[in-house]
Order: structure tokens, then sequence, then C-alpha cells
């Protein structure tokens, strides 16, 4: 992750730098709830153990998502490759790790922000075992409608999408889907009227 944010401050000045290291070194009790929208862990147990297809079965959950959101009377989101790079990052920790977790959140909202201009990250993740490829998509997706913070986070007022599968040696696949929409800046003037960029 830090390679990432390197590149991604390589340009700026020294305030980028301290801010790096602010998160580096900074000791933290833990985000706010308003501002992570995290939810509650999902583990699923089934059936099978072959290879995950993964670019198959993101590309469902995916349409699943946007068919949920569309029956609710919101927007489609659509897929931005730094926050499915953000998601596969995350995905491939929560395996070789073993163990599902929202670990680092704060650094994949930094990524979302300075390196992306987004804003509202909200995460969802998922482990499951022993889950066929065939079932993976409506099962990720359906366990996260069936529960009311993640059901939540899917219809949220965001606008991009990034999302990522994973399948262990053991057969376990993790999942993360990462959702947030373009940042706005209100930048108040003295004397001025508010700025947008």
């Amino acid at each position: 992750m830090g390679v990432i944010i390197k590149r991604f401050l390589s340009g700026m000045g020294w305030q980028g730098w301290v801010l790096v290291l602010a998160f580096g070194l900074g000791s933290c009790s833990g985000p706010s709830p308003a501002v992570m929208m995290e939810s509650a862990m999902v583990v699923m147990e089934g059936g099978g153990g072959e290879p995950a297809d993964a670019a198959g079965v993101e590309d469902e959950i995916v349409a699943r998502i946007n068919a949920f959101r569309h029956s609710r009377g919101k927007d489609s989101l659509r897929r931005h490759g730094g926050l499915d790079r953000l998601a596969a990052i995350h995905s491939g920790d929560m395996m070789r790790r073993g163990k599902m977790s929202h670990r680092q959140y704060h650094y994949r909202q930094f990524v979302a922000e300075e390196g992306y201009e987004l804003e509202n990250l909200i995460e969802n993740v998922m482990r499951g075992r022993g889950i066929p490829d065939s079932e993976l998509g409506r099962r990720i997706v359906g366990s996260w409608i069936e529960s009311g913070a993640h059901r939540g986070n899917l219809l949220a007022p965001n606008e991009s999408i990034g999302v990522a599968v994973v399948r262990g040696a053991d057969g376990s696949v993790y999942a993360t889907q990462l959702s947030a929409r373009p940042r706005n800046e209100y930048v108040p003037q003295p004397g001025g009227p508010m700025i947008l960029y």
C-alpha cells in the first residue's frame, strides 16, 4: 500500500508527505462509523471449491448490485479502475492473513481521496468457504442485501464501484466491494461566495 501512496504523492510538496507520516505514525482508536459506513461482516459456508473466475464473478456482483439499486430507484454505479485496484489489494490481504476484516481502511480512504479525488468511501467485505463459482455473485450480493448495514452501503449516494474477489489455496473466497463519489470541496472565501472545485 505504501508504494501506491508514494506513487500518488510523488508530485506533492512537503504537505503531502506530512499527511503520509501522520497516517503512518499516528495512533487511532478507530474511525467513526459515520465516516467509514462499514458494517457487520458476513461469513458464509457452502459446497464446492474450484478456482474462482474472478473477472466474471466481479462483473456479476456489479450487475446484481446495480439491479438492486434500480429496484430501489437509485442510479447505477460505474466501475472505477482505481477502486478495483484498492479492492484487489484488500481482498488479497484478507486471503494472505486468512481472516476477513476492514484492516487498513484509512489507507484505502486516503488513496481514494488523494489519488482518485473520491469521497464517501464505503466498504463491504465477505468471506465464504466452499462456494461454487456459479453461486458466488448471487450469494455475496444476497448476503449484503439481507444485512441492514450492508444494504445501506449498497444504496449509498455514490457513483463509482470497485470489486475484487480472490480464492485462497484452501478454497476460501474473499470479496471486497468499495463505492465512492467524486470529491467536492467547498472552500469558504472571506467576504465572498463559496467556491466549488
